[in-house]
């Protein structure tokens, strides 16, 4: 799925990271990172969340 605005996908966040999403799944089951917001049950990301990554 591409992003559409400013919202990233969290495949679109891991691979520009070069991360595997689980990575970032156990950050957000971790409380480090947590998603926007859901769209239809996906998580939706927006640009501070490249910095807290990066």
């Amino acid at each position: 799925m591409k992003s559409t605005g400013t919202e990233y996908s969290i495949g679109e966040i891991a691979g520009r990271f070069g991360l595997a999403t689980h990575v970032l799944r156990h950050w957000e089951a971790a409380g480090v990172l947590r998603p926007a917001r859901r769209v239809n049950g996906r998580r939706r990301y927006d640009p501070e969340h490249l910095a807290q990554v990066a």
